[in-house]
């Protein structure tokens, strides 16, 4: 089997960021790589599984894993045009483990389960969800289907094939969540609690923005700039827990290392940043700072004012709290509540009642309520709840 010293030089370059902007003048803290001999522990002659792999943190995590010498990497994401570029990234890297790419959707059950028996990885990174918030208001069935069921049904799959981790890419919009996405993270969240005594380690990992992921504001903050404003910042004291990419990747490559338990786990990210703040930031990188207006739009639907790592009913298990992940505590509905509540939940998504799938999400995550965008949903489902 393969050693972390063995380890390329070419994995160095995977671990820095590529867009050429300093991050730590805007999040006050140091970002310095890790050492990448020092994460590749895990990986050496392993079998991979990533889901959601053509995103910005799959296909990052994929790059970085298929260098770290893993016996093999399984790539699963429903984006064909993004698998093909990865599959590009992958051909031109030197030393990059072998990989077969899939399309397909984790809410296949039958597919997870062929995928699993296939290629028995040993880990399984979670990275495949519905992540954008005010989209996602408009349509709660498909991220309660995809960012739930579809966690739910990959744990059941990665348990019958004895897969020895699975970790989950999880959000901060999943405390205390306002919004459908959060609230759909959160039952992902507890679904992983609820299974974790049936094999696997079971891991959920809450990030913060992901500055220059797809989709996220920096990309669509450097869009707005290039064509010379404005810029649209929903509210001046908005914040939000901002970390680069890179060192999101080091993070979940950190959390497959032994020392960490079951559980969820957050980062030591710092403090929240004013998303004005970003916004002066990239002005001021990219133009004169007095030619780029900003305009104010007010908060969407599911939006707060500033994001939580912990709830007020979580703590920090003091036992990781000189770790480089923190594990959270907090009581929990019981493992069979959860997971009846989650098939109940199949059956109304089954029948588009958007009602009956409110109510029962609310049984496991009550401090969730769901927007009037939301509830505008639930007057116009196909099928009404009796």
């Amino acid at each position: 089997m393969p050693t972390p010293a063995n380890i390329p030089a070419i994995a160095l370059p995977l671990l820095h960021d590529d867009d050429h902007l300093d991050w730590s003048s805007l999040l006050h803290r140091r970002t310095a790589p890790a050492d990448p001999i020092s994460l590749a522990g895990p990986f050496a002659g392993k079998r991979i599984l990533i889901t959601g792999a053509a995103g910005s943190i799959g296909s990052a995590l994929a790059k970085c894993i298929a260098l770290l010498q893993p016996e093999h990497l399984t790539l699963l994401d429903s984006a064909e045009h993004g698998l093909y570029e990865l599959q590009n990234d992958l051909a031109s890297l030197r030393g990059a483990a072998p990989c077969t790419l899939v399309p397909g959707n984790i809410c296949d059950g039958g597919l997870l389960r062929e995928l699993l028996a296939a290629h028995r990885p040993h880990i399984v990174y979670h990275a495949a969800a519905y992540k954008h918030v005010p989209l996602m208001e408009h349509h709660p069935l498909a991220a309660l289907e995809t960012n739930a069921l579809g966690t739910y049904s990959l744990a059941k799959a990665s348990i019958e094939s004895h897969v020895e981790q699975f970790i989950m890419l999880s959000t901060d919009k999943a405390v205390s969540p306002s919004s459908i996405m959060g609230a759909s993270k959160r039952a992902a969240e507890l679904v992983l609690l609820a299974l974790q005594d049936h094999a696997p380690r079971m891991k959920a990992l809450r990030l913060g923005n992901v500055l220059g992921s797809r989709g996220s504001v920096v990309p669509l903050f450097q869009s707005q700039i290039a064509r010379g404003g404005p810029v649209t910042v929903t509210d001046p004291q908005v914040r939000r827990y901002f970390l680069p990419l890179r060192e999101s990747v080091e993070f979940l490559l950190s959390l497959a290392h032994a020392q960490y338990p079951d559980g969820i786990f957050i980062p030591d990210i710092g403090e929240p940043i004013r998303i004005l703040d970003l916004a002066h930031f990239l002005i001021s990188n990219a133009a004169p700072a007095n030619s780029i207006g900003i305009t104010f739009t007010g908060l969407r639907p599911g939006d707060k004012m500033q994001e939580q790592l912990l709830s007020a009913s979580e703590s920090i298990d003091s036992n990781t709290s000189g770790s480089l992940l923190h594990k959270v505590t907090s009581s929990t509905p019981p493992a069979n509540c959860t997971l009846d509540t989650i098939q109940q939940l199949q059956q109304a998504i089954r029948q588009r009642a958007v009602g009956a799938a409110l109510q029962t999400l609310q049984r496991i995550v009550p401090e969730y309520q769901p927007s009037d965008i939301v509830r505008h949903n639930v007057s116009h489902s196909v099928i009404a709840h009796e």
